[in-house]
């Protein structure tokens, strides 16, 4: 994992990356010297940032990216979103560095994913609730595994768009592409668990119908561009999920945009990845801890509510009934009522905060970006989690006038004793 963290106002644009890796399913191994942040454009000031995965295929994004800054040379375009659009277009149609056998692998990776995902964030939690209130009959698994999948399927309809370029008909022709090693990697992955054979389909298409959607497995890459395109004289940002490709299309999904506008949105503070430390410092309150208490004031009203209605029902259960419909419908108002003064509550946190950033000049962008990379990084430090973000972090400016502009930098070499590979770099 990463902390990242972007910070755009009329002036310019701040980026600044963490340097550390993970490998293994556990994060068992942390490197952290890693580069996530890149020039991407020698023509127009626009950078690139990747998080999660630091490879597309097996190929390094680093890679990717410097390849595309050649093979564009000077070229320029109107609009962050341009330069973007066209980064994704030379991956899709790349196919030197990824050719068919390694879009098929790599299906094959997302599949496997997608199952184990299911089998154990969905399946096993339901698996596991039930067998302590009793010994789960193979019937009883498999009705289980029934209602689990119905849900996830519901969730994937209503949560998840379509990416784009993967319409109806073409998301039928790569079900039926890779149905085959879908059924096969089922098989693996659920072992002899008794699923019948309507639930065995069942999830081969849930599996199958997420490569045309927005629901991406943990071996995703999230892709962010800032910066100013060659008639943008105010900046925007654009972000993209990317994981792999279907039926020889890339899977990038719907794009995230952020702009800097005169009339509008002046100051934007956004972080990627692991988001949560500049989320409680910008809003005041840790998410979590939020939703917690949220949950601990729901049951709390309902405990009361249900208290006085079990006391009122001995001697009067007609007015016992209408107060129960009455705690019914009224719980779910107070719980809305108190998640927007929560709203309220957290926008006068991180308004003025957005209003100081307004202001800001060059280097003290600079400065907050790293600062805040660094509050994650001192949180994971401090807390028994593990510590996925690390190492030296890459900061860098960009603006209209000046470019794209090192504030710090990391090597993974002396410069002093590299000359040549100094001078490519001033070049």
């Amino acid at each position: 994992m990463t902390a990242e963290v972007v910070i755009m106002n009329t002036v310019g644009v701040a980026m600044a990356a963490d340097s550390a890796v993970t490998i293994g399913n556990n994060a068992s191994k942390i490197f952290t010297s890693t580069d996530k942040l890149f020039q991407l454009s020698t023509a127009d000031p626009v950078a690139i940032m990747t998080f999660q995965n630091a490879a597309l295929l097996g190929v390094p994004w680093e890679t990717i990216v410097k390849q595309y800054r050649d093979a564009q040379g000077r070229r320029e375009f109107t609009t962050v979103e341009e330069h973007a659009k066209s980064f994704l277009r030379f991956i899709s149609r790349n196919r030197s560095m990824f050719p068919v056998p390694v879009q098929n692998d790599g299906i094959v990776h997302i599949l496997g994913r997608s199952f184990l995902q299911f089998r154990d964030s969905w399946l096993k939690p339901a698996l596991d609730a039930h067998s302590k209130d009793k010994d789960l009959k193979a019937t009883d698994i498999a009705q289980i595994a029934r209602v689990v999948l119905k849900g996830a399927r519901e969730v994937l309809r209503t949560q998840s768009q379509r990416l784009p370029g993967f319409g109806a008909e073409r998301a039928a022709r790569i079900a039926a592409r890779y149905r085959p090693q879908a059924r096969r990697i089922l098989k693996e992955v659920f072992g002899t668990l008794p699923l019948d054979d309507a639930t065995k389909g069942g999830l081969v298409q849930y599996a199958l119908d997420r490569l045309s959607r927005s629901a991406f497995t943990n071996g995703f890459t999230g892709v962010v561009f800032a910066g100013f395109g060659s008639r943008q004289h105010l900046p925007s940002l654009v972000a993209y999920q990317i994981e792999g490709f279907a039926g020889g299309r890339l899977r990038a999904g719907p794009p995230q945009h952020s702009r800097i506008e005169q009339l509008g949105s002046t100051a934007s503070i956004i972080p990627f990845a692991q988001k949560e430390a500049v989320e409680a410092f910008m809003e005041g309150v840790d998410r979590d801890l939020k939703e917690r208490f949220g949950k601990e004031v729901r049951t709390a009203i309902t405990q009361v509510g249900e208290s006085l209605v079990n006391a009122i029902k001995k001697k009067n259960p007609k007015l016992s009934a209408e107060m129960k419909k009455v705690l019914e419908q009224g719980v779910p108002r107070v719980m809305e009522a108190l998640d927007k003064n929560w709203d309220k509550l957290s926008e006068s946190h991180w308004r003025p905060i957005t209003e100081i950033v307004h202001t800001l000049p060059k280097d003290e962008l600079a400065a907050m970006a790293e600062s805040l990379v660094n509050l994650t990084k001192f949180k994971r430090r401090i807390t028994p989690k593990k510590e996925t973000v690390g190492g030296p972090i890459d900061v860098a400016v960009i603006t209209r006038g000046d470019g794209f502009v090192w504030i710090k930098r990391k090597h993974y070499f002396d410069p002093n004793l590299n000359p040549r590979a100094m001078s490519k770099f001033r070049a």
